[in-house]
């Protein structure tokens, strides 16, 4: 996997950080139903990475420049059961998946997030914590081209003094980040990629309307993603039916 070699080789080569935790936080795992692209991505890094543990962050509002105010993470009796439906699946991982109160102190050698709306939220707690971070830029979660409110979000993301790096899967990001000048190609890390298609056990069964839900879902793509995936990274439209 493209993403997972490209955090061994920033991780391995920072000595600074040896024989620390390495700290992938993120504000929706463990989920209840352990499926798709975030449970498939962590869980590989977990296997690959034995410095590496997932932290959930606890719920935690964002800052001023963000279009949206409601609280990112879980609570903590939402974060323990959802761990005890994970661990059904996933048991080697029960001493390496953590809840994270972010108002309380704590020390990792780096932490890892993906999105900017997450990364974002978590930035007072990396500042007050001194915690040297990288995030993942992925198409959506709060990015999007020219867009006020994420453009300074990323500025104050990029501008922190423990930001390490950005990794980016779309050359159209690459070239908004140098355009922009939100950081330095050198703390640019791209590969090209995405997550297409898990394992078969990973994809959730099949429902059909309207026998198993009572509502339509239809969800349009842009013909050319590479091009359009910033502007609008996603055209959903949820149409449900009339009662």
């Amino acid at each position: 996997m493209k993403l997972l070699k490209k955090i061994k080789e920033f991780t391995i080569s920072r000595k600074q950080i040896a024989n620390q935790q390495i700290a992938v936080i993120d504000d929706c795992i463990p989920n209840d139903k352990p499926i798709g692209f975030r449970n498939y991505k962590f869980n590989l890094i977990l296997k690959a990475i034995p410095e590496a543990h997932i932290w959930t962050m606890s719920k935690t509002k964002p800052g001023k420049d963000a279009f949206f105010t409601h609280s990112y993470g879980q609570d903590k009796k939402q974060f323990e059961k959802n761990l005890d439906e994970y661990l059904k699946f996933h048991p080697e991982n029960k001493d390496r998946v953590h809840w994270l109160n972010t108002k309380k102190k704590h020390s990792f050698g780096l932490a890892y997030s993906i999105f900017l709306c997450t990364t974002y939220t978590l930035l007072p707690f990396y500042e007050k914590n001194k915690i040297p971070f990288i995030f993942v830029l992925y198409p959506g979660g709060g990015f999007g081209l020219d867009n006020p409110s994420s453009d300074k979000m990323l500025k104050a993301v990029c501008q922190s003094p423990y930001f390490k790096g950005v990794i980016c899967t779309q050359p159209i990001t690459y070239d908004y980040l140098i355009k922009k000048q939100f950081c330095k190609p050198e703390q640019i890390h791209f590969k090209f990629g995405g997550y297409i298609q898990f394992q078969p056990q990973d994809i959730s069964e099949k429902k059909y309307y309207p026998k198993d839900k009572k509502r339509w879902i239809f969800v349009l793509l842009p013909q050319n993603t590479r091009q359009k995936a910033l502007t609008k990274d996603m055209i959903y439209s949820l149409i449900r039916p009339k009662n």
